[in-house]
This record gives structure tokens, C-alpha cells and sequence, in this order.
């Protein structure tokens, strides 16, 4: 699977039992680096975007879901070029549902808030070990542990191009509670509350993008790709 904005993983090691991938080095940093000194102007988001959306669909097409989508898990090359990276949670796109409830957990520094859930297989039996990704880039949907499918990754990163513009993600709270009563609401703010000089079309796209209703989102990243580019006259590479 390869994709000028996927990072390459250039093996698979273990380190004391815990198993690790190898990732090309990424000169410029992450997206998280950047944001830490407030967000981006719109072209440069929306070209994120889709520089995005692409590395998303090669992935889907190839029947895997990222899971994490996350400013933390996308890096940039010596050129600035983003690249999706950290596939540790990754998981193979088919019929699976959740047989528990999601619980939260939040890491010591309450700057991180995980979920975990473990599907079941088709035989019914559950996986191990359970799914996992960061709790304020959960979908509703993958909150409420239904069938995982792509639009899981395309609400993350719709929220990734929020927070990128607005210089901050509107669901994250230091209560894991708070947020995941956010995320059921999809209580998502007009992004033109914290960037007033964003384009129409473009907080347009990101009210559909991050509506509550799956139907009313992009149901691919190819559409996804395509209706950003549209609403904001950047052409898909």
C-alpha cells in the first residue's frame, strides 16, 4: 500500500515483546507542532485535506482503516509535505459489531482520552486485543461501537481540518464524559466562531462533514476529496 501521503513503513520490529512499526523520519514534524502555534490559513487546511482524503482512500481501497486520525499522526516531509502515519490501531475493513459498551480511560496528563472497545467476530467470538483510538476524534458512530467502515476515518478528519482552521478541536474537554456527550450531539460549532474570515462553502462542507447523520456526510474519501475541492476551488491531485 503506497501513497505520497502515506508514510512508508519500512519494517516491523519487537522491543521487549511489544511490537513496533518503522516509519520513514519525517524532518518536519507534526501537524500537532504546528497547530501548537495556532492554526493554518484555509488553503493550506483544505489542501491537507485532500492531500489526506487521497492517502484515506488508498487505504480503503486496500480494506484498511486507519483509526487514529489525529493532528499527532500527521507528519511532514523536508519538502512540507504531509503524511499520514501511525497505523498501530489500524484494522481490516469487514463485518464486525461491538459487544461492549466503549469505555474511556485518560492518560496521566489528561491530555489524551482513549476508547476501547472489543468487536466481535463474525463467528461472534471477541477479538483481542481491542480496538483503540484517541476519544475526541471518535465519530458517533464508532462511540457507540457499530460497525466499523470508512466514514469512521473521514469524521476524524474532518475534525483534523476544524481543528486545523479554528486552532483547536470544539469536542475535546478534560472530561472524557463531557466530550463523549459532545460527540453523540456531534455539538460542533460553526467553525467560523473561532476563524470568522473562513470561507462560506468551506464551513459549509465542515457542518455536512461532521453532521450527526451519516447520511449527510461524504460516504467516501474520493467524495470527500471531491466536495472539499469543490466548495473551495482547489483541484484534487
Amino acid at each position: 500500500m503506497a501513497h505520497p501521503s502515506l508514510a512508508t513503513i519500512h519494517g516491523v520490529e519487537g522491543w521487549h515483546g511489544v511490537p513496533m512499526l518503522i516509519f520513514e523520519f519525517l524532518e518536519g514534524g507534526t501537524l500537532a507542532d504546528r497547530l501548537a502555534h495556532g492554526g493554518l490559513g484555509h488553503e493550506a487546511a483544505v489542501r491537507l485535506g485532500v492531500d489526506l482524503a487521497g492517502a484515506l482512500q488508498r487505504a480503503h481501497d486496500s480494506g484498511i482503516l486507519h483509526g487514529d486520525l489525529k493532528p499527532s499522526n500527521i507528519g511532514y516531509d523536508a519538502a512540507g509535505a504531509p503524511k499520514l502515519l501511525d497505523f498501530g490501531v489500524a484494522r481490516i475493513l469487514r463485518e464486525s459489531r461491538s459487544a461492549e459498551p466503549v469505555t474511556a480511560a485518560v492518560d496521566a496528563d489528561q491530555s489524551v482520552a482513549t476508547t476501547r472497545f472489543a468487536p466481535l467476530t463474525d463467528e461472534g467470538a471477541a477479538e483481542t486485543p481491542s480496538r483503540a483510538g484517541t476519544l475526541a476524534y471518535l465519530s458517533p458512530q464508532a462511540l457507540d461501537g457499530e460497525s466499523p467502515d470508512p466514514s469512521f476515518d473521514l469524521w476524524s478528519l474532518a475534525l483534523v481540518i476544524y481543528e486545523s482552521l479554528a486552532g483547536r478541536n470544539p469536542l475535546f474537554d478534560r472530561s472524557p464524559l463531557l466530550v463523549m456527550e459532545r460527540i453523540r450531539r456531534a455539538d460542533v460549532p460553526d467553525v467560523r466562531t473561532y476563524r470568522p474570515e473562513c470561507p462560506p462553502a468551506l464551513a459549509s462542507f465542515l457542518e455536512e462533514a461532521l453532521a450527526r447523520d451519516p447520511g449527510r456526510r461524504p460516504a467516501t474519501a474520493a467524495e470527500f476529496s471531491a466536495c472539499l475541492a469543490r466548495a473551495t476551488h482547489v483541484v484534487a491531485a
